[in-house]
């Protein structure tokens, strides 16, 4: 039979029944990045269930959109994404070196990998798991958006009887979708598995995959920026190679006649420059738009109206008889289908005035009253956030007291340091107020929250360049190496990471409350971290800057 396809031309298919679901061999989309590409007929009997287009309502970069305005796409259009990049990726690897015998089978296993990676993103995406769901859990629980991804599948295959269809294409039930579930997260890799397709979507060992690929086009293009490096040549410059397993020390093992090795993804010498700039991009993107403070407390305020709305608002579960909390729905992917941005929404029209307050932090964030942001300051490299941390043997000075130097090997942790620039704004009020003859104000806990935006290369502190093999057609394809980065350029980076510790207060409108905090925060600043913190004049409530000083008056007009 004919069909009518997104380009709006005529396209021959054909079509099977299947208990109940009308089967084509392809569907296409048609895609900003990629133009016109097709999905495997059995990719597509996941799409067309309501748990994945459930993603066209997640917005896959959260409060990031109200600092671009056009940075509204959604985890759906990524999902599909990674699922096309995984299969070119297969067809160039194949195609360069057919003795890797990719099966029909490997490949719709990574397809669907690629497919249904991101099933288990909440509300705002990584404000959900990273913010709302850890302060939910018990202490000591943890849970990640990759946990739910792999429970949605299994939803999803039991709940539309997914898994004759999938035998009918060859797939192992449930022994591929475990395989599935592990190229998902990327971990623990199955004994007699192709290692290198570990690679290909959830690539654990340097954060090379087709999800990154992806996004880093994806973003780029919504956010109005430029992406410096191509994926696509990175994936045609590359092979796979072998190399030996990494010792404890995370260098590799050499000599010996029983030394083990594992098949990976290499990429070709000349490429290695673009290799650092795939990180480097990564870098930029977080810097100016994933960890941009203006979406960093948009999110916190939604996490913040999540918390608050929690206890009364229920989502039917799974038996259709009772009910579930927000918090609760990553246990039952029944309620938790029905968990996207359109929660937010939900709120704002629920009759239930317990909902108030968490509708007023929504109607804050729509009338872009957003809470106050008093400073930020660069945590130097060699200093740990509360790991670890205490003041010097005999010293029982509180926090506000203590210096840099009197910190051994880091900083206070952020209750601390909350404590010490509380101790310090605290006391300039009460001077304030004696001098005054006025009422004493005070700053509480709850008025002021601090936070941290760590921004890295991808694997922490460490260069990720070291754990990615390169090879050359002189030195031989099948020879493998690795580069110092002394062989690619001199105007590299040396360090990896950065940390940024961030203060803010939830009264934008108190002035004084705010310009008093700032002054607390540059304080203890100048004496913990060594240097004044990077911080933005308050403004008043009605927009209007802050009065210039008379002193600054006359030197501006002496000039």
């Amino acid at each position: 039979v004919y069909r009518q396809t997104n380009s709006g031309c005529d396209d021959l298919c054909v079509i099977c029944i299947h208990e109940g679901f009308v089967m084509a061999n392809e569907k296409v989309f048609s895609d900003p990045i990629y133009g016109q590409f097709s999905i495997d007929a059995t990719c597509c009997l996941f799409v067309d269930t309501p748990e994945f287009q459930r993603l066209r309502d997640i917005k896959q970069l959260g409060g990031t959109a109200f600092v671009y305005q056009s940075a509204n796409h959604t985890r759906f259009e990524h999902s599909l994404g990674v699922c096309h990049l995984a299969s070119r990726w297969l067809d160039i690897l194949q195609a360069a070196q057919p003795d890797l015998n990719i099966t029909d089978q490997e490949r719709l296993c990574v397809q669907l990998a690629g497919l249904c990676h991101d099933l288990g993103h909440g509300p705002f995406s990584h404000m959900f798991d990273a913010h709302f769901i850890k302060d939910s859990l018990p202490l000591g629980e943890k849970w990640n958006h990759e946990n739910a991804s792999n429970d949605m599948i299994d939803h999803i295959v039991k709940t539309h009887n997914l898994a004759p269809a999938l035998q009918e294409r060859g797939l192992s039930v449930p022994e591929d979708i475990d395989f599935i579930k592990t190229l998902i997260a990327g971990q623990p890799r199955i004994p007699g598995r192709k290692e290198f397709l570990y690679d290909i979507v959830a690539n654990k060992r340097n954060n090379i995959d087709c999800d990154k690929f992806d996004y880093f086009q994806r973003d780029t293009l919504h956010l109005g920026l430029k992406m410096p490096f191509s994926a696509d040549r990175l994936m045609h410059c590359s092979r796979v190679v072998t190399v030996p397993y990494p010792t404890s020390n995370g260098n590799e093992s050499s000599g010996g006649t029983n030394q083990q090795s594992q098949q990976v993804i290499a990429f070709q010498e000349k490429e290695a420059y673009s290799v650092y700039e795939l990180f480097q991009t990564r870098y930029a993107l977080h810097k100016k738009a994933y960890q941009h403070r203006v979406g960093q407390v948009v999110d916190l305020m939604h996490c913040e109206a999540l918390k608050l709305a929690d206890p009364y608002l229920t989502i039917p579960s799974g038996d259709g008889i009772g009910t579930v909390r927000l918090s609760e729905s990553i246990r039952d992917m029944s309620a938790y289908r029905f968990v996207t941005d359109a929660v937010f929404s939900l709120i704002a029209v629920h009759p239930d005035p317990r909902l108030a307050p968490a509708k007023a932090i929504l109607d804050d964030v729509k009338a872009r009253r957003l809470y106050a942001f008093v400073g930020e300051t660069l945590v130097q490299p060699h200093h740990n956030i509360g790991e670890n941390v205490s003041p010097v043997a005999g010293n029982k000075r509180n926090a506000s007291q203590m210096t840099m130097a009197q910190w051994k090997p880091g900083l206070p942790g952020l209750d601390d340091i909350k404590s010490a620039v509380l101790t310090l704004c605290n006391d300039s009020l009460a001077t304030a107020s004696r001098s005054n003859n006025e009422e004493n104000l005070t700053v509480t806990c709850d008025d002021i929250f601090l936070e941290t935006a760590t921004i890295n290369y991808g694997c922490k502190a460490k260069n990720p360049v070291d754990r990615v093999h390169f090879y050359s057609r002189k030195a031989g394809l099948d020879a493998p190496f690795q580069m110092h980065p002394s062989q690619i350029g001199i105007c590299l980076p040396s360090t990896f990471e950065e940390k940024w510790i961030r203060l803010f207060c939830r009264h934008p409108e108190n002035v004084d409350m705010c310009s008093r905090l700032r002054k607390a925060w540059e304080k203890w600043c100048t004496s913990c971290v060594g240097k004044v913190s990077v911080s933005t004049p308050v403004k008043f409530s009605d927009g209007r800057p802050p009065p210039i000083p008379r002193t600054a008056v006359r030197k501006k007009l002496k000039m």
